[in-house]
């Protein structure tokens, strides 16, 4: 639609703005914030610290089951055979480029798709560049 790939039509508008207001318009969000920031601190000023860490492991399970389920759905296959993926890399990749303290309590949604953004345009370069991106020797490469 309009060049844009559908799965990220399908992904912006639902979640990322969901997630977005959730974090900066609502308690909950204030909550998380001050969670990530410092668990302990928060816990001495009356947040009730585990059902939120439990509702953000439920949040982010079922953000990953619409992924997944978007992913399948634009690519008619998925692979079960993912014990050898560096996926998790990427990702990490994605979070500190876009600024998110990996000890938690800075960040934010925009940050995640601005560091999206710069990766997939990067990738994208190497990959009209004809440039290898998986660490191994191309098979073109002079070995002399």
């Amino acid at each position: 639609m309009l060049g844009i790939p559908m799965p990220v039509v399908m992904f912006a508008p639902s979640r990322c703005v969901a997630v977005a207001f959730l974090l900066r318009q609502t308690r909950l969000g204030a909550y998380i914030y001050a969670i990530g920031d410092n668990p302990y601190g928060a816990r001495v000023t009356g947040i009730p610290t585990r059902p939120i860490i439990v509702l953000q492991y439920v949040l982010a399970a079922m953000i990953g089951c619409a992924a997944g389920l978007i992913l399948a759905a634009s690519v008619n296959s998925m692979p079960t055979r993912i014990f050898n993926s560096t996926l998790i890399y990427d990702v990490i990749l994605v979070v500190v480029l876009g600024g998110i303290g990996l000890s938690g309590g800075r960040g934010g949604v925009i940050n995640v798709v601005i560091g999206t953004l710069l990766i997939g345009t990067m990738l994208n370069g190497m990959t009209i560049m004809d440039v290898s991106y998986s660490g191994r020797t191309s098979s073109r490469a002079c070995c002399c």
